[in-house]
């Protein structure tokens, strides 16, 4: 054949020219799926935040047994008023079994991906950290009040910083089993009351401040993990994308 019927045969694979040189185009090859605890997850993000918040669950649940038992061994009948140890008892079971149905809810939110669940778990552990800071708060505002109290109106030497209206007389009328004190043993309880106040801060401190911490923790990770599976849902899918490659140019094939 002539020159007039030579003619061009396609090319053996997609190409485009750069600069001189041929890429080839090949399918983007996505990252493993990670194994957490046996969940299979792509998406690394979301495997970071699962590990961290079952961690967070796990941890919890642990920590939610141990307030349990410590709270059962400790004679606590002198605050809450629990005398009877088979309703002691009874109670912190309930109070375990309620504790535990918040890391439940991170544990197989985290586990399913559920945004319903994860939603309980961030919003519940920030409303029990915001509880556990008052409980602090309010356990060292009291045992200041009454020590101020007691070093102020002293019952046989009260100073000028001590309320005009007090007094040790009437102060038990309210009290439970003191509405007949006098003024010296109305002074006399409270003493005692300071005294108990003052050994059991360091108890209530210690119980709750490592269960404030993980609720924080427990609610700025459990939020990130909420936030990444609502926006993941709203986001719609995207094409696969081509990674290229630049690979020498090849001639042109020519029949004669």
């Amino acid at each position: 054949y002539g020159s007039r019927h030579r003619r061009r045969l396609p090319p053996p694979f997609p190409r485009a020219q750069t600069s001189g040189r041929t890429t080839m185009e090949q399918p983007f090859q996505p990252s493993a799926p990670q194994a957490i605890y046996g969940i299979q997850i792509a998406d690394p993000t979301l495997a970071r935040l699962t590990k961290r918040v079952m961690c967070l669950a796990a941890a919890a649940a642990v920590f939610a047994v141990i307030s349990g038992i410590v709270n059962l061994t400790v004679n606590t009948s002198g605050t809450s008023g629990i005398s009877s140890s088979g309703v002691r008892v009874g109670f912190v079971v309930v109070a375990v079994g309620l504790a535990l149905l918040v890391p439940a809810c991170g544990y197989f939110g985290a586990k399913n991906a559920d945004s319903n669940l994860a939603c309980c778990f961030c919003g519940f552990n920030c409303f029990g950290s915001f509880c556990n800071g008052c409980n602090i708060v309010l356990a060292v505002v009291a045992y200041m009040g009454v020590k101020t109290l007691l070093d102020n109106c002293d019952y046989s030497d009260r100073t000028r910083s001590c309320p005009a209206s007090w007094d040790w007389s009437t102060a038990c009328a309210k009290i439970a089993g003191h509405e007949n004190d006098s003024g010296r043993q109305c002074f006399a309880y409270y003493e005692d009351l300071a005294d108990k106040m003052k050994n059991g801060l360091p108890f209530v401190v210690g119980l709750t401040l490592p269960t404030l911490v993980l609720q924080c923790c427990s609610f700025a990770y459990g939020s990130k993990f909420y936030n990444h599976l609502k926006n993941r849902s709203a986001t719609p899918t995207v094409r696969v994308l081509y990674a290229t490659h630049a690979i020498p140019g090849q001639p042109a094939l020519q029949v004669h």
